[in-house]
């Protein structure tokens, strides 16, 4: 605990406990340590003293708790359940690009879809397996997913069509009146491209609009420069969707920028990466692009609102390699970010919206970074953002002498609004391990975070892979806060 002087530390020496806890429907085996009792009001305690009390407090007591390690029932070596993770309200989705669904169709891929109960995650039931109708071997089913409502999105980038290998595609599951159940797509999403597009390399959805990213796209005389495609849910359902309504590109677009490598979408606004744009004279520095819907919809071959930057850019830090979008803010990871003397440390930069909107060329509005950060930890390779926080995963964290076990940052918004900053808290697995990779994917939602470590040993089966859930602590009507789920 940190040291504190006077009424401070008498405060917190008479407050401050801990007592075992263990997340519902885990075994103690599975529950951290320790975890500190609620904390208590400070309607007793002289303004003057109340912040660095709380602040001490807050650095010792974590906002977020693990409530669960979700794993697939029958799970089996080197599947990497955790690749990718999307959550939505009480709705799970985990991608397993390497899921063996017959003898013959050896690392097709598959979604496992699981449902939170009254009694909280640690009581998570695995409600249904998702596969392709007609799967083929390494087609990376799972690679990426989405989830918004009632509609579950799972790209197969590598998925070949005829001698097109590497076209990819992507597929649309629609939830049943009874609920999630094992079933085979709704609908399915095809590129208008050829070879090596690599659609569905990232997915996203928000209402019945659907955006899929294909990196390898050939645009122009410019090799692998990139495209979004955008579709919109027809009337009859996403079983009667074929092709995309719009196709998204940037206007200076070159060779080799991988646009698309993620997107993310919110409202009216789609937003799309591109991490190995040179800017200016900087190589693989980066950017992101922004589309606002146009008032004739998003139809059409349609071009950025604005290109997002970063200030003082440096070669080859990758931003915007993870993307993600709440409202007014995009925060663009940059996990090749180097920091100080340390290469690769990664980071993130904030975004927010000009009263004027997404357009012209803008820079970042703060820059969050690790305030332990090391040489390689590629803070930021996945990025989330859920009411007032940021969430990145640093999948080769190093944890208590356990090397690559990963860990995931939260920074949470202050009241004046982003600002350059360090993390708020930082969460790691209750058993983590080395070379589990937590936070190759992290997904937010509400007060929930998840992460995947899709190299985790489970049952002995090494990297069959494991989702953990991280859910914040309830605060009191008195101010105090208390463990919730």
């Amino acid at each position: 605990m940190a040291v504190l002087t006077g009424v401070a530390a008498a405060t917190v020496a008479v407050w401050w406990g801990a007592s075992p806890v263990t997340p519902a429907g885990a075994s103690a085996a599975h529950a951290p340590t320790s975890t500190p009792t609620p904390l208590p009001a400070l309607a007793n305690v002289p303004a003057s003293a109340r912040a660095p009390i709380l602040a001490a407090l807050r650095r010792e007591r974590p906002a977020f708790v693990q409530r669960a390690e979700l794993a697939a029932a029958r799970g089996a070596r080197g599947e990497e359940f955790g690749e990718s993770v999307a959550v939505s309200g009480d709705t799970l989705v985990v991608g397993t690009p390497n899921f063996v669904v017959s003898k013959t169709d050896t690392e097709q891929g598959a979604a496992y879809v699981f449902t939170r109960p009254a009694s909280g995650w640690g009581h998570a039931t695995q409600a249904a397996v998702l596969t392709a109708s007609k799967g083929l071997s390494e087609e990376l089913f799972g690679h990426s997913v989405a989830l918004d409502g009632n509609t579950i999105v799972v790209g197969a980038p590598f998925r070949a069509a005829g001698n097109a290998t590497g076209q990819g595609v992507a597929y649309v599951f629609a939830r049943p009146r009874a609920g999630w159940r094992s079933a085979t797509q709704t609908g399915t999403l095809h590129p208008p491209g050829g070879a090596n597009d690599f659609f569905g390399e990232s997915v996203a959805v928000a209402g019945s609009t659907i955006v899929v990213g294909a990196p390898g796209t050939r645009v122009g005389r410019n090799d692998m420069q990139g495209a979004a495609y955008v579709f919109e849910r027809p009337a009859a359902g996403w079983a009667s969707a074929r092709h995309a309504s719009a196709k998204l590109t940037a206007s200076d677009g070159q060779a080799d920028d991988a646009f698309a490598i993620s997107v993310a979408t919110a409202g009216r606004t789609i937003v799309a990466g591109a991490d190995l744009h040179t800017v200016g004279r900087i190589a693989n520095a980066g950017a992101a692009y922004v589309y606002v819907r146009p008032a004739s919809g998003w139809v059409g071959a349609l071009t950025q609102t604005a290109e997002l930057s970063a200030r003082e850019g440096q070669g080859g830090e990758l931003l915007a390699h993870s993307l993600a979008i709440s409202r007014n803010t995009i925060v663009a990871g940059a996990p090749d970010h180097a920091v100080g003397q340390n290469a690769s440390q990664g980071a993130a930069y904030v975004f927010v919206e000009p009263r004027s909107g997404w357009r012209g060329s803008l820079t970042q509005t703060a820059e969050l970074t690790a305030s332990d950060g090391a040489k390689d930890e590629e803070l930021c390779g996945s990025i989330a953002i859920s009411l007032r926080a940021i969430v990145c995963g640093a999948t080769f964290k190093a944890v208590a002498g356990n090397s690559q076990q990963g860990a995931v940052y939260v920074f949470a918004k202050p009241s004046s609004g982003w600002r350059d900053a360090t993390q708020t808290e930082e969460l790691t697995a209750s058993r983590g391990a080395p070379g589990d990779s937590l936070g190759r994917s992290v997904a937010a939602s509400g007060t929930t975070i998840v992460a995947g470590a899709p190299d985790r040993e489970v049952a002995g089966h090494l990297a069959q892979g494991a989702v953990y859930a991280f859910v914040a602590r309830a605060r009191a009507a008195d101010g105090a806060l208390s463990a919730g789920d």
